[in-house]
């Protein structure tokens, strides 16, 4: 019997998308909630990762050091949204296994 794979799994962005969603954020609040003194620069790199995560399905996309401070704004722990990302790269990697078989 092989291993057992869950139904399905998510990226981190359809979870941090709901969150906005149900919070009436922008994606530019959001970003600010997370680091309130930015550059101009830093801001703009935050907002197209940010994106990124929110509209790219790819489980080589990962959090990173964002992490921490996407967590902070919204109110939930680091080690959490590692654990969705965690979870969707490992069901990604054994649905490719299996269809490999």
């Amino acid at each position: 019997m092989g291993e057992r794979i869950a139904a399905e799994a998510f990226p981190v962005g359809h979870f941090i998308r709901d969150e906005l969603a149900a919070r009436g954020w922008s994606v530019q609040e959001f970003v600010t909630r997370m680091t309130p003194v930015q550059s101009v620069e830093q801001r703009g790199a935050d907002m197209l990762a940010i994106d990124f995560l929110l509209n790219v399905d790819d489980p080589a996309l990962r959090m990173g050091s964002m992490a921490e401070p996407m967590a902070k704004a919204l109110g939930v722990s680091p080690w959490f949204l590692l654990s969705l990302e965690r979870a969707y790269v490992d069901w990604c990697a054994a649905l490719a296994q299996k269809e490999g078989e």
